[in-house]
């Protein structure tokens, strides 16, 4: 968004204006006053000063004083127009710092709008939170994740994080140990418990955010399932066992080839 000039030049133009018109209108002024003086001066001269050196003298005194009267009325007109263009040019800058700033205002507002969009859609839970155990804010997929209805039922719900939703408590503190003397983000594996008891096994990224005196303001995460892939490891690990321990109980020699180099990969005892 670009300031346009235009405005602050037809008030400068509208001042100007009618600066002139005043001006105009002093001269005017003076050049009637100094008539008028003349024209009296005139009319004593035929019946009160006859003598016409004396009228001349007057008539002099009266023009001099009528110039100087002039010359000062213009310098401190002049005066008065630089006082008006300044004033003129201090409003144009402060009109182009304030649009500076809701130009500032607006882009900080359409930021933090989109990245509120971005924490509300995320498919993964993502949460602040103090380190003395309540959420500061949730996101709906966080909520949803540990059996809550709704990021508002989760934060006045759980007030002791560790206590309520990690099977081992302790996991907690140590993360938040560990995140705070290695700095950056810290990635572990924790186990939740969810609000019906059920358990979940996720990935948990957190960070800690400080305050300017090193104390730690709040922390920063969000949270992976990732139940599905570990019982899909678990049960692929169940079913490798069982056709070992399948193969090691038979009698006769069994072995498994790879078809491209024929090298034994698997083989009984």
């Amino acid at each position: 968004m670009k300031t346009s000039p235009k405005p602050v030049q037809r008030l400068l133009s509208a001042v100007t204006e009618n600066h002139r018109s005043k001006y105009i209108y002093l001269l005017a002024s003076t050049a009637l006053a100094t008539f008028t003086i003349m024209t009296a001066y005139q009319v004593i001269k035929y019946f009160i000063y006859p003598d016409m050196t004396l009228f001349m003298s007057n008539v002099v005194t009266v023009v001099f004083t009528t110039v100087v009267v002039t010359a000062l009325s213009y310098a401190v007109f002049r005066g008065y127009i630089r006082r008006e263009k300044q004033l003129v040019k201090e409003i144009d800058e402060r009109k182009r710092l304030e649009l500076e700033l809701l130009e500032n205002h607006l882009a900080l507002q359409e930021s933090s709008e989109r990245h509120r969009g971005m924490f509300e859609n995320a498919p993964i839970g993502m949460f602040h939170s103090l380190p003395e155990g309540r959420f500061l804010i949730v996101n709906p997929a966080l909520a949803k994740m540990l059996g809550y209805e709704s990021p508002q039922e989760l934060i006045s719900s759980v007030t002791n994080i560790a206590q309520q939703l990690y099977v081992d408590p302790l996991t907690r503190s140590q993360a938040i140990d560990l995140a705070l003397h290695q700095g950056g983000w810290l990635v572990q594996e924790t186990k939740y418990r969810r609000k019906d008891g059920g358990v979940i096994t996720a990935n948990l990224t957190l960070r800690t955010v400080m305050n300017l005196d090193g104390s730690v303001a709040y922390l920063e995460g969000w949270v992976e399932d990732i139940s599905g892939m570990r019982t899909v490891e678990e049960n692929f690990k169940k079913q490798n066992d069982l056709f070992k321990i399948t193969m090691e109980s038979l009698t006769h020699p069994f072995y498994v080839v790879d078809v491209d180099d024929y090298t034994i990969l698997l083989a009984n005892s």
